[in-house]
């Protein structure tokens, strides 16, 4: 029973690792602007898929510029 538990644990890392590698090339051809249906037939992600990657790539960068401007603060460090 012990080697099924462990083949069903290393099949589910098989199918998130997949599902993360389908991930990566779908971004990498959005920004390089290739069109839905190649992405879709090479990354084999669905058209609503993509479209949820096409939204966090438009917000790619904008909140962490935001965070770092916040965290300075624009304050000086005392000078002692």
């Amino acid at each position: 029973m012990a080697g099924s538990m462990f083949d069903y644990v290393e099949a589910q890392g098989v199918a998130k690792g997949r599902k993360e590698t389908q991930k990566e090339i779908a971004l990498e051809m959005l920004r390089h602007r290739e069109p839905d249906e190649k992405i879709m037939r090479y990354s084999r992600l669905s058209r609503k898929q993509i479209h949820e990657l096409k939204r966090t790539l438009s917000g790619e960068g904008s909140p962490a510029k935001d965070c770092r401007k916040k965290e300075t603060g624009g304050h000086r460090r005392e000078q002692r």
